[in-house]
C-alpha cells in the first residue's frame, strides 16, 4: 500500500493533537465517575453520540485486526 510523506506527516500531526488533548485533560483532574445511565433514559443526542463511538471502536478494531493503519487514521478523523 502506497503511503504518502504528506499522508504521514498529517497522521502524525493528528495522533499528536489526540496524545496532546488526552494529557491535558489527564493534567486537568479530568475523571469518569460511575457508569452511564441506561441507555433508555438518555438523549437522542447522546445515544446517536454512543452509536457513533460504537461503530468507531468496532471499525478500528477490525482495521487493527487486518493491519489497516491508514483505514484507521481516517475513522478517528
Amino acid at each position: 500500500v502506497p503511503i504518502g510523506e504528506d499522508w504521514v506527516q498529517g497522521s502524525a500531526k493528528f495522533s499528536n493533537k489526540i496524545w496532546n488533548a488526552t494529557r491535558f485533560a489527564l493534567m486537568n483532574g479530568a475523571t469518569i465517575e460511575g457508569d452511564l445511565p441506561p441507555v433508555e433514559e438518555m438523549s437522542v443526542t447522546d445515544r446517536w453520540i454512543l452509536s457513533r463511538l460504537n461503530k468507531t471502536v468496532a471499525d478500528v478494531d477490525a482495521f487493527y485486526d487486518d493491519f489497516q493503519f491508514a483505514k484507521i487514521s481516517e475513522a478517528l478523523r
